[in-house]
Formats: C-alpha cells, sequence, structure tokens
C-alpha cells in the first residue's frame, strides 16, 4: 500500500467514492457508527470536529417510504417521510414552492394551516402533495403522489387498436385455437407494454418528488450551516455599541 499525501478535497472524494463502492459491495455488513468513532476518524484527516457535529445537528431523519399497491401490484401511491432540524421560514418555504414549481413544471396551489404549509397539484392526472410542519426545532416533510390513473391511461390509446386487431383475427381463416391463442398473446403484449409505460412515468414522477425532498434539505442544512449564534451574538453587540456611541455624540 503506498504512502501518497493527499489533498483534503482529494480526501473527501476518496472517502466518498470508498463509501460508494462499500455500498455496492455484497460482503458489506449493516452496522451503525458512533459519533465518538466519526469524530475519531475525522481528526485522523484533518477534519475540525465542530463541523462533525454540525453536519450531525443538521442532518434529516427519514420516517420512510411506503408504497401502496393495487391491481396486479400496480403502484397506487408513494409517500416519504423525514424530518429535519430548524423551523421553516417564510424565504425556505418560497424556496421550496420555486423548487417544487421547477421540479413538477406547475403552479399548483398553496395552503397554510397553523405551523403546516402545503403545496398540492390537483390538475393532474398524478395529483402530487408536498406539506411542511414546523416547531422550535424541527421541520417534518410529507409528501405523496397518486399514480392511481396514470395505470389505466396508457391503456386507453391502445385499446381500440387491440380490439380492432382482435375482431380481424376473430374473423380471419385460421384455425379458432389458434385465434384464440393470438388474441390472448396479443392482450398480453398490449398490457405489458401498457404498464411498462405507465410504470416508467410513475418512476419519473416519484424522482421529482425525491428530488424536491432532496432540495429541501440541502436548503435547510445550507442556511443552518451559513448561522453563526456567536457570530450574531457579536454583530449584535456591535451594532449597540455603535447606537450607544451615536447617541452619546449626539448628547
Amino acid at each position: 500500500m503506498s504512502n501518497d499525501r493527499f489533498t483534503k478535497e482529494e480526501t473527501a472524494e476518496i472517502i466518498r467514492r470508498s463509501l460508494e463502492l462499500q455500498a455496492k459491495s455484497k460482503e458489506t455488513q449493516v452496522g451503525t457508527t458512533s459519533a465518538l468513532e466519526i469524530r475519531a476518524a475525522a481528526a485522523e484527516i484533518g477534519i475540525d470536529p465542530t463541523f462533525i457535529d454540525q453536519a450531525i445537528s443538521t442532518r434529516g431523519r427519514t420516517l420512510g417510504t411506503t408504497v401502496k399497491k393495487g391491481f396486479l401490484g400496480a403502484i397506487k401511491t408513494v409517500n416519504y417521510e423525514g424530518v429535519f432540524p430548524g423551523t421553516l421560514s417564510e424565504d425556505q418555504w418560497v424556496k421550496t414552492v420555486q423548487s417544487l414549481r421547477a421540479n413538477f413544471g406547475d403552479k399548483g396551489e398553496l395552503e397554510t394551516l397553523g405551523s403546516t404549509k402545503e403545496w398540492f397539484r390537483t390538475n393532474s392526472v398524478a395529483p402530487v402533495h408536498f406539506s411542511v410542519k414546523s416547531d422550535d426545532k424541527e421541520s417534518v416533510v410529507s409528501t405523496s403522489v397518486d399514480l392511481s390513473s396514470i395505470n389505466f391511461i396508457p391503456f386507453l390509446p391502445g385499446l381500440p387498436i387491440w380490439m380492432l386487431t382482435s375482431i380481424g383475427l376473430a374473423t380471419s381463416s385460421i384455425p379458432p385455437t389458434l385465434k384464440a391463442v393470438a388474441i390472448v398473446v396479443w392482450f398480453v403484449i398490449y398490457a405489458l407494454i401498457a404498464r411498462l409505460i405507465s410504470r416508467g412515468i410513475g418512476k419519473q414522477l416519484t424522482a421529482k418528488m425525491m428530488q424536491s425532498v432532496n432540495d429541501f434539505q440541502a436548503m435547510i442544512q445550507t442556511d443552518a450551516s451559513s448561522s453563526d449564534p456567536l457570530r450574531d451574538q457579536l454583530a449584535n453587540a456591535s451594532t449597540g455599541s455603535e447606537t450607544s456611541t451615536s447617541q452619546d455624540q449626539q448628547t
């Protein structure tokens, strides 16, 4: 093993890549790592433990993604819920709405009920709901996308084609047994194609939903990390001192 030296940027990239490779390894065992172990490992590569504590305090906690299925295993709804530290501000909510509108290409509808802010996309075959409920310590994000209609819409355009083709097969001169087999096989092919289309659309919408969650997480963590209580206190103290000096001069 070589003893090369790496910059902090190179070290971060190596660690990131190592984690990716480990996650893909079949031999990887699921386990947990304590905060002390993380701090110790970070200290060895020159990372200030303060930033480790900050990263731990600003990380989100995923409560889970639930998928409800319907007829023949078709996905009806996809729901996600996660908890992120910090109270949602009005500016952060504006950024969140902008992200949702950009990801889904829809203005949507807004609603506020107490500490809960919601965004809806209802004028679509795939309704989407995104809500954030905040208190003094954390924000709970709940999202859902309804794919019920998506499962049937791809069947509609091809249905007349399948029916006309089936009628043609039924009136053809081929043996009755072959007619029945051909009609059944053609229906299975038609159904599989429609299912693949609906599944692809569902994956795209689910990916957009999760992208909105990731955008929210990145935004709230960036704002949290940019907040420095000590710096704010010093700034307030400085402002107060300047105000006091100005008043003394006027006196």
